[in-house]
């Protein structure tokens, strides 16, 4: 089992993280194991400049994100794309308490990161959230959510907006079943 958690006597939580400030990109981040934990830690990639951000994949049986958990990427006011994200759960995939999520964000002229999912079971609980987002120039990257059995979210969003560029898709397939309770599923522009 991996696990990404806890905190720091001065309160800086558990992070692993990669990182590009000039023109080379940064590393990628993959976890491979049968079970994998982020509970309170983050897994994170960025860019601040024209390099891209590294991608994240994580490779498991099952993996849960809980106490406020994070995975991400950013490009942060350069012109670097940002690195998508892939879980790949064999069993199921969990997303579970407020502040919990995935989440890739631009601000600049960088395109966002993409987000996929492929589980047998993903849930949503309360809190819980899958954000794809531009507030820059750069377009906000896809959600992309495949649940070979089922999906289900209650008080939990799955959102993809943009201000200033194009927004994504979102795209959600579970043959079987695709339970929503207090739970939105938005792809948003809104040019000013």
């Amino acid at each position: 089992m991996v696990s990404v958690s806890g905190a720091s006597g001065e309160g800086s939580r558990s992070i692993l993280a990669s990182m590009t400030r000039g023109s080379a990109d940064a590393g990628q981040i993959e976890v491979e194991a049968p079970a994998i934990s982020i509970a309170g830690g983050a897994i994170n990639t960025s860019t601040l400049g024209s390099g891209r951000a590294g991608n994240i994949l994580l490779d498991s049986r099952t993996t849960q994100i809980a106490g406020g958990g994070t995975l991400s990427s950013s490009t942060v006011g350069g012109t670097g794309p940002g690195g998508d994200i892939q879980l790949r759960s064999s069993d199921s995939l969990t997303i579970g308490g407020p502040g919990s999520g995935i989440y890739t964000t631009s601000t600049g002229a960088g395109n966002g990161g993409n987000i996929e999912t492929l589980s047998r079971y993903l849930r949503l609980l309360p809190g819980s959230t899958i954000t794809a987002e531009s507030t820059g120039s750069g377009n906000a990257g896809e959600v992309r959510i495949t649940a070979l059995h089922s999906f289900t979210a209650e008080g939990s969003a799955i959102d993809v907006k943009a201000s200033r560029a194009d927004g994504g898709n979102i795209e959600v397939r579970a043959p079987h079943m695709v339970h929503l309770k207090n739970s939105t599923l938005s792809a948003s522009v809104s040019m000013s």
